[in-house]
């Protein structure tokens, strides 16, 4: 019985600290997804949105992407810390506008995507699936960050 006990204490230690660790990754590496505004035009237009990375530890690789409503469409990023790899002019969006850095930008960095979207839209249109991915350069490990639904409205 004492066995046991021992053995489910150590085991209870390395699950927390595992926790710990996962947590201390997690909490190194951050990115938001902000647009230019909340509503859009039922004539059509276009909507950028601002990228901000942050991350303590040094990563191997980032990858992030963005998913549009149907009819959406990249046209370009621009900014200090455009990826290597980004979509290609007219790429729709609707499986994810894919991002790739092939060099690492220090931190923090940041860049801007404008997406252009068609006429005759009506009611709530989102951005969603906004997700990055992190790998740590010592560990290889892949840190997934996701961020909410942006959700844009029609202008009034």
């Amino acid at each position: 019985m004492k066995t046991t006990l021992r053995l489910l204490r150590i085991f209870s230690a390395f699950v927390l600290a595992g926790l710990a660790m996962s947590a201390a990754a997690a909490d190194s590496y951050s990115f938001t997804v902000t647009p230019s505004t909340t509503t859009y035009a039922a004539s059509g237009g276009y909507v950028t949105v601002t990228v901000n990375l942050s991350y303590a530890r040094s990563i191997a690789a980032l990858d992030l992407s963005i998913a549009t409503p149907p009819g959406w469409k990249y046209v370009a990023a621009t900014g200090p810390n455009v990826p290597q790899t980004p979509p290609e002019a007219g790429d729709l969006g609707q499986r994810g506008l894919a991002f790739v850095y092939t060099a690492m930008p220090g931190s923090p960095a940041s860049f801007s995507v404008t997406i252009s979207y068609p006429p005759g839209l009506s009611g709530p249109q989102s951005l969603s699936l906004i997700a990055a991915n992190f790998t740590d350069e010592a560990t290889s490990r892949i840190t997934p960050v996701n961020q909410a639904d942006i959700v844009l409205t029609p202008h009034r």
